[in-house]
């Protein structure tokens, strides 16, 4: 039996016991992730414009996926790519009307701090084969 998790508003009610429309143990966005994103966001699908209960549930889900990634996945094994494909999923999130701009702005945190990493790495290379030349006999600096 599916809940009609739907507010009179429109937005979906969020019980002191977190029951999301569909959702089943082990979907990468768990009651309590999602109650963690309401507590810090608010009801970020108050202005969903979606009216399936299940397509809903599909965009939170989604959602919650680029959220798990980002918290399983270290800088250093972040790429430009999955960056672009998570902001992609915020984009078709979005034209729902969900609330993810908290999620784009991490997002772009995450995507110039692999440019600062990628720089230094560079640096660093760069300072290595500079040792390499003067050893062998010229770097200029």
């Amino acid at each position: 039996m599916e809940k009609d998790c739907r507010s009179e508003a429109g937005g979906i009610q969020i019980p002191s016991q977190l029951i999301v429309c569909g959702f089943k143990e082990g979907n990468a966005c768990n009651s309590s992730m999602l109650q963690s994103i309401f507590d810090e966001y608010g009801d970020i699908a108050a202005n969903c414009r979606l009216e399936s209960v299940s397509t809903r549930a599909y965009y939170l889900e989604c959602l919650c996926s680029v959220v798990q990634e980002l918290q399983s996945t270290s800088l250093m094994q972040m790429t430009k790519a999955k960056v672009k494909e998570m902001l992609a999923v915020l984009k078709d999130v979005e034209t729902a009307q969900i609330d993810v701009d908290w999620l784009r702005d991490i997002l772009s945190e995450v995507s110039e701090a692999i440019d600062v990493v990628t720089q230094h790495q560079t640096i660093e290379a760069a300072k290595v084969n500079c040792v390499v030349d003067e050893i062998k006999g010229g770097c200029n600096w």
